[in-house]
Formats: structure tokens, C-alpha cells, sequence
């Protein structure tokens, strides 16, 4: 673990647009990541990415903002499992011809799945929740 954390300071101090702001590069790579070459995959799209201009766009924004949710959710270990192995029924078809045909229309079929439940999520489930947690804060602050 120290080993990578002193490996990121040392890319940190030769790329030029990180040489002050080290912080944005510990953040990208997280303390915990073990291997090499996802680390230099995402230092390169980083790097692709990092001059372009893109507009303001509400799709954007909102596939953006559910971005964390999706993850949350098909990452959730008890539903990981059943999504993947009872739902999509994955193992059946990692010898079939079609495999990366279908790991593509599934990824997208997730996304889309989780992103609509994280949709419906904070419209209906978390105004109530942040009502309550204003109340009981506000309850406190009282006493």
C-alpha cells in the first residue's frame, strides 16, 4: 500500500498540470488500487479527455449524477449475484459465440435499469428522507 501511494507522488511530481495540485491525483487513482495498468488507463483517458470543451447538457448532467447510484446498486454484493447469475443467467453463456455481443447489450441494459431506479430514488425516497433528517437536526439544535 505505501509502495503505491509513493509510486503515485512520483508520477504525480513529473506530470507537469499535477506537479501543484498532487491531491487531484491521489484522488483519481484511490489508496487501495492494486494493479498497474488500470492506473495508467485511467492517467490516459485523463489525459485525452482533460482539453476538451464540452457544453453544459442535461442528459449529461443527469447520467452524470446517477452515475454513483448505478454503481451502488449493481455492485451491492446480495444483489450482484442474483442480477448477474439468476437475472442475466451470465455463466451459461461465457462459451457462447455472441458473448461480447451480449456483455455490451447488457451493460447498457444495466446502466439504463440502475439509472432509472436512481432516478426514482431521489424523486420519491429522498425528499422524504432529507425531511426527516432536517427534523431530527433541527430537534437537536434545539436542546
Amino acid at each position: 500500500m505505501l509502495s503505491w501511494s509513493v509510486f503515485v507522488k512520483k508520477v504525480g511530481d513529473y506530470v507537469p498540470i499535477f506537479y501543484e495540485k498532487r491531491f487531484a491525483l491521489y484522488a483519481l487513482v484511490g489508496a487501495d488500487m492494486k494493479r498497474i495498468l488500470p492506473f495508467f488507463a485511467g492517467f490516459m483517458f485523463l489525459m485525452v479527455f482533460k482539453d476538451l470543451k464540452i457544453r453544459s447538457s442535461k442528459i449529461i448532467n443527469l447520467l452524470g449524477s446517477a452515475t454513483l447510484g448505478v454503481y451502488l446498486i449493481h455492485e451491492n454484493k446480495d444483489f450482484k449475484y442474483f442480477l448477474w447469475h439468476g437475472i442475466f443467467k451470465t455463466t451459461e453463456v461465457q462459451n457462447h459465440l455472441h458473448l461480447i455481443l451480449y456483455a455490451i447489450v447488457l451493460t447498457f441494459l444495466v446502466f439504463i435499469a440502475c439509472t432509472l431506479i436512481d432516478i426514482l430514488r431521489k424523486k420519491f425516497i429522498e425528499p422524504g428522507y432529507l425531511k426527516l433528517i432536517n427534523k431530527a437536526l433541527t430537534n437537536y439544535g434545539q436542546k
